[in-house]
């Protein structure tokens, strides 16, 4: 005879919902991110690190002016995982105006 807990939707004794005898995860419980990511173990901290990249970043193009120097094609280091080009050269120069708001489209 099965159990009362597995017929009816509820909490049962273990702590645990279970819905039509399916048991569920709780909203409330609490999952480690970082033991089920396929990125490992420092995936939530390398998340906030590119977050974080990405807002300094968009405050330095606000604030700032770049001008690239020189007109010769990019060049990049073939030798080097990431993309990094070798003769990439700008200046910087702090905005007096501010830029335009952009119209969403």
């Amino acid at each position: 005879m099965p159990s009362t807990r597995t017929q009816r939707s509820g909490v049962n004794l273990s702590g645990s919902i279970q819905i039509d005898g399916i048991p569920r995860r709780s909203r409330t419980g609490i999952v480690v991110t970082t033991s089920r990511s396929p990125q490992g173990p420092g995936a939530v901290s390398d998340s906030i690190a590119l977050l974080e990249v990405k807002i300094h970043l968009s405050e330095l193009i606000y604030r700032y002016g770049f001008t690239r120097e020189g007109v010769e094609a990019v060049e990049y280091d073939p030798e080097f995982q990431l993309i990094r080009p070798l003769n990439l050269y700008c200046t910087a120069k702090r905005r007096t105006q501010w830029p335009s708001k952009s119209v969403p489209s």
